[in-house]
């Protein structure tokens, strides 16, 4: 039986990760998932975690999709292989050990966080140099693989991981204001596949998700109202400094043996 105290904590830690992350268009899950893992076995944490990131994805999703702040063709391009992937790695997921895949994610996140940092102290104006991004067959190509690679990687260590997949939408040249809103749409497809496949396990905590869920999801909403104030370098330098603190927790994690399966 967790403890009163311990269920209000979660639910505060929830509606903040849920402000915080679709300020960005990120669910913060890799931050839910260690409170997670002190209360429930390995496999139920993370189909826990993946349920609770779906729902404040589709939340924050919904408020940004309104306010016009999505991508249809990126999201249609990189939605499905995304899913595949999540599905795919989580097959995999028993045979990889989870420590090495954290330590991957973190290094990826710390050196893209650290990247839109510089990007964004500069004079020069943000956005991608020379010409437009030209939306080709090989656009569409990479944009997909890299849906796929992410949730493969996703799957494996039993993430969302958003905060891969925003970097990637931002460098292939969607303005930050849509690239938020689209990051979470695919999130939230993520984790409902997620969902599925836990749900067949039997690895889910209804009470944690009663708990978790619906702050996580208002703060998702909260979230997404405030990030149309900001400017697009504003909003760049919100999602690389949210980065850089999301790559040192891990590495923290790692280093205080967190058992991330």
């Amino acid at each position: 039986m967790i403890p009163l105290l311990s269920l209000l904590l979660l639910a505060a830690l929830a509606l903040a990760l849920g402000v915080i992350g679709s300020l960005a268009g990120l669910v913060l899950g890799n931050l839910r998932l260690p409170a997670l893992l002190a209360l429930l076995p390995p496999a139920v944490a993370a189909g826990t975690n993946i349920t609770i990131s779906g729902a404040g994805a589709g939340a924050g999703a919904i408020t940004h999709l309104r306010a016009g702040r999505f991508d249809r063709s990126a999201f249609l391009i990189m939605a499905p292989p995304s899913v595949v992937g999540a599905v795919l790695g989580g097959f995999l997921s028993a045979n990889v050990p989870g420590s090495l895949l954290v330590l991957l994610v973190s290094a990826i996140v710390l050196e893209q966080g650290a990247e839109l940092i510089r990007s964004g102290t500069r004079a020069a104006p943000l956005g991608p140099p020379g010409p437009p991004v030209v939306r080709d067959a090989r656009w569409g190509f990479l944009m997909a693989g890299t849906g796929f690679l992410i949730g493969v990687l996703g799957g494996l260590v039993g993430l969302i991981l958003g905060t891969l997949r925003l970097p990637a939408m931002l460098r292939a040249g969607l303005p930050a204001k849509d690239a938020v809103g689209t990051n979470l749409a695919v999130g939230f497809f993520v984790g409902v596949a997620g969902l599925f496949g836990h749900l067949i396990a039997g690895t889910v905590d209804a009470l944690l998700i009663g708990v978790m869920a619906p702050p996580a999801m208002v703060g998702a909403i909260l979230g997404a109202r405030f990030a149309g104030s900001l400017s697009e370098r504003a909003l760049r330098l919100s999602i690389g400094a949210i980065l850089l603190a999301v790559g040192a927790l891990l590495v923290a994690f790692l280093l205080l043996g967190v058992p991330f399966r």
